[in-house]
């Protein structure tokens, strides 16, 4: 128990489950109420650059205690997503065939593109603009997001194997990633033209992968440098505030279909996420513990279950009109939110023992390669790749 609490430190960031409940409180109340928090959306920004972020930092982790492998990569993918997102879809199925059967013809080609990963490129397809009414829009829409993460796994692999194979030049190993950054903030700015639906420019893999690639990036690129003192010190603490207040003040400003959102917003929101990622990640400070609320940390550990979940609760509510307040109506919505998504969350949770046990034989072997490297740093390329910097 001891080695795996010491493995838990080492391997653990503060913060970064506060941040997922930063990212899932916006976006949900960007669907619960959109006056509010018009820029909620700029949540799954953050989301983003967080799955980004955590799959570089695995994937160098992995390296670090052997090889890197896609098909441990894929597997281990397919069981973080996959049993939730089928509990789930099931579910709204269901839901749908008592609440609102009208929404069931035609639905097949949906799910299809659900559990393939192309859902984002169907909705573009069939014009599902992200932007429209709910009331007449599928309980699925929100799922455009997953498919991006999982096309980004998808190519995830190719990507690392050519950072390590150029990684004895660091210059060149940093264009794996900055290359096709730059190319996804072109295709954004070329496909946007104002006064037009922005649907495809928001769905597009090759318009919003540039989030998750920044934020694989930060996870490769960064490296602890020595602590500071006095006056650097404070100004590191300054700005870690400025960019969590700018963070919070684009969900109230920001607004879908405005220019300035494609112009500017997405990629300020996800250097910004990135920005915090990052400070939290700095071991010399403890930014990260400014973000550990136990509500945030709850909200974030369910986060991916509460995504799931959250809209087409929203839909079938606002399709059902249980009363007359629209404010009644959002906080039923919220009680469904939170007792429906942590009983999955819980129920899912009890069918992973085995493979906790093989995370903590991994940790232990992960801690006692971080050893060794320490023991040989003459090898100095080793500790690129020793354990979370």
């Amino acid at each position: 128990m001891q080695q795996q609490s010491t493995n838990h430190r080492q391997t653990h960031i503060p913060g970064l489950d506060g941040l997922r409940g930063i990212a899932i409180s916006a976006v949900i109340g960007y669907h619960l109420f959109p006056d509010v928090f018009p820029g909620g959306f700029l949540g799954v920004n953050l989301f983003f650059v967080l799955s980004g972020y955590l799959m570089a930092v695995t994937s160098r982790r992995m390296q670090a205690v052997g090889k890197f492998r896609p098909l441990v990569f894929y597997c281990k993918r397919f069981a973080r997503l996959y049993p939730a997102l089928l509990l789930c879809t099931c579910a709204v199925l269901c839901a749908a065939w008592c609440l609102t059967p009208d929404v069931l013809p035609g639905i097949r080609e949906e799910i299809i593109s659900i559990f393939a990963g192309y859902n984002n490129w169907w909705q573009i397809q069939k014009n599902a603009s992200y932007f429209t009414s709910i009331s007449g829009s599928s309980p699925f829409i929100h799922l455009w997001s997953l498919a991006v993460e999982m096309q980004f796994y998808l190519i995830w692999p190719l990507l690392f194997g050519l950072y390590i194979r150029l990684s004895r030049w660091s210059r060149a190993a940093r264009w794996t990633l900055a290359a096709p950054i730059l190319a996804s903030l072109a295709a954004l700015h070329l496909q946007y033209h104002p006064g037009t639906d922005p649907t495809r420019v928001y769905y597009g893999t090759d318009s919003r992968i540039f989030a998750l690639l920044l934020g694989a990036f930060v996870g490769l690129a960064h490296r602890q440098p020595p602590a500071p003192t006095g006056i650097k010190a404070a100004w590191n603490g300054a700005g870690f505030l400025s960019l969590l207040a700018g963070q919070l003040l684009l969900y109230f400003l920001a607004y879908g279909e405005h220019p300035a959102t494609y112009r500017l917003l997405l990629f300020l929101s996800a250097w910004l996420s990135a920005g915090l990622i990052k400070s939290c990640a700095d071991r010399r400070f403890s930014f990260g513990r400014l973000l550990e609320l136990p509500s945030f940390n709850w909200l974030g550990k369910h986060s991916y279950v509460f995504y799931l979940i959250h809209y087409p609760i929203l839909f079938f509510v606002q399709r059902s009109q249980p009363t007359a307040s629209q404010s009644v109506n959002a906080l039923i919505c919220l009680l469904l939110i939170g007792i429906i998504g942590s009983w999955i969350n819980g129920l899912i949770s009890r069918t992973r023992p085995r493979f906790d046990k093989r995370n903590l034989i991994s940790n232990e072997k992960t801690t006692d390669y971080q050893k060794t490297v320490t023991s040989h740093s003459r090898h100095g390329h080793y500790r690129r790749y020793a354990g979370i910097s």
